[in-house]
């Protein structure tokens, strides 16, 4: 019971000022009706008292004088607190306004019960009762949102009309003062119940808005951090394409120049030594211009601007093409090359540079992750949907699971532990999944840690490759 009768004029702690604001603009808001509610519940007194007062009791004058004078004065100061209202009104000031205001109107309301009351007249005793008790139940629903506002203008007003009551002579008047009291009660904790749900109502509101800033806030810098990366790449794809373009002039002559050297097409002057130097020069200066020619395609791809030229190839001699190219680094490493090629596969209709690249990085790829004397495979296929399926597998040191989700990433590598024994950039896959892309087609791997790797690409039928034009005859 004591902690119930400690809510009544407590409200929840609320650590954010714009819940009691809220509070205190649902109240000021609430104002406006109150200056017109209040004259026309003195008119439905008075009328009564006017028409029939041997029925409802002789009312002095006097009374109804001085209840229309306490009522002006409580309606002009409602007014002129509502006239004030503003969205940066002071929290402080404007609360102390309405405690006083709230005061006034619980006691005018209660010295009108008395100035109204006549002391014997059953009659004039219920209707007034009546009368205050409707007060009372706009008082709680007009100021329950806040807790001491709602307990100064409730326990003013009820007070009085409780000692009214209490002080009256009659049976019925004592019988209303039981009830009332049972009803104060409900009407107390009806008052709690509004209180509570006008703020967890106000609460809501405001952790909605605050949510739908933060939302908002979070969107722009999405849209702003997704322009900075969108900026950052094209500068990275022009500086890229610019710099190998920067570097492939120069390196084109140091390719030229140590190949005369070595191929001795100026004489046989040059020390034998020059000769192998000039041809160390020239392996080097082909690595890297492949490098380069990577970076440069890749660089394409990511900027949507690589072109293709797809025609009918003839698959066999492609593929041996690729695997003649590729022989040497494979009898570097005492590496076997199985082909497997089925004589009855359609006719693939893809751009032969990009076929050929493709060949060749996988095939690169199995002979740098495959130990000396290791076993590579090369097959091609029909594929289950249609169109070919192209594959290269090999025994080598595989790839953890963990890697497989960015192995098709631009310099993603499996492992950093085999970048000195592979040298490379990890462009590779990459290459393959954006051209395989290009063709209307897809690329996927499949590989164990320490069994083996295997690297499949699909390229579909010309009919269904939707980024291939067919060659003018």
């Amino acid at each position: 019971m004591r902690t119930f009768l400690a809510s009544i004029g407590h409200a929840p702690v609320q650590k954010d000022p714009r819940v009691l604001r809220a509070q205190l603009e649902l109240i000021v808001n609430s104002l406006f009706y109150t200056v017109f509610v209040n004259p026309v519940g003195i008119a439905l007194m008075f009328g009564p008292v006017l028409v029939e007062p041997e029925y409802f009791g002789r009312v002095p004058a006097s009374h109804l004088w001085i209840v229309c004078g306490l009522h002006a004065l409580s309606c002009a100061a409602a007014w002129t607190i509502y006239r004030k209202r503003s969205a940066a009104f002071d929290l402080v000031k404007t609360e102390r306004h309405l405690l006083w205001l709230q005061l006034q109107l619980g006691l005018t309301w209660g010295c009108t019960m008395w100035l109204f009351w006549v002391p014997g007249n059953a009659t004039n005793n219920v209707f007034v009762a009546l009368a205050m008790t409707s007060m009372l139940w706009a008082a709680t629903v007009t100021r329950a949102p806040h807790a001491r506002l709602f307990s100064v203008g409730f326990a003013s007003m009820a007070s009085l009309f409780w000692l009214r009551l209490l002080t009256g002579t009659t049976p019925v008047a004592h019988t209303i003062a039981v009830i009332l009291a049972i009803w104060l009660l409900y009407v107390v904790s009806i008052s709690v119940s509004i209180r509570r749900n006008v703020i967890e109502m106000l609460q809501n509101r405001f952790a909605n808005e605050d949510m739908a800033k933060e939302l908002e806030q979070a969107r722009d810098e999405a849209h702003y951090k997704r322009r900075e990366a969108e900026n950052a790449n094209r500068s990275k794809t022009a500086f890229l394409a610019n710099m190998s373009h920067e570097l492939r002039t120069p390196l084109n002559a140091i390719l030229g120049f140590s190949d005369m050297i070595a191929n001795q097409a100026l004489g046989q002057e040059v020390p034998p030594c020059y000769r192998d130097y000039a041809k160390d020069i020239n392996e080097s200066g082909s690595h890297l211009l492949s490098l380069i020619n990577d970076l440069l395609d890749m660089a394409k791809i990511e900027a949507g601007h690589m072109e293709i030229e797809p025609c009918i190839l003839d698959l066999p001699e492609v593929l041996a093409v690729t695997k003649r190219l590729i022989g040497p680094r494979l009898a570097a490493k005492r590496q076997t090359l199985a082909t497997s090629f089925d004589p009855d596969l359609p006719s693939l209709f893809a751009d032969e540079r990009a076929f050929k690249q493709i060949v060749l990085n996988l095939l690169s790829n199995a002979n740098k992750f495959t130990p000396e004397g290791g076993r590579i495979s090369l097959t091609c296929d029909h594929a289950p949907e249609g169109g070919i399926l192209l594959a290269v597998e090999d025994n080598g040191i595989g790839i953890p699971a963990s890697k497989l989700g960015t192995i098709f990433q631009p310099f993603a590598q499996a492992d950093n532990r085999y970048n000195r024994a592979a040298d490379g950039t990890g462009l590779g896959l990459a290459l393959v999944w954006g051209l395989s892309e290009l063709h209307g087609g897809r690329a996927w791997i499949e590989s164990r840690e320490g069994v083996g790797t295997r690297v499949s690409v699909y390229f579909p039928l010309a009919k269904s490759a939707p980024n291939v034009r067919r060659l003018q005859a």
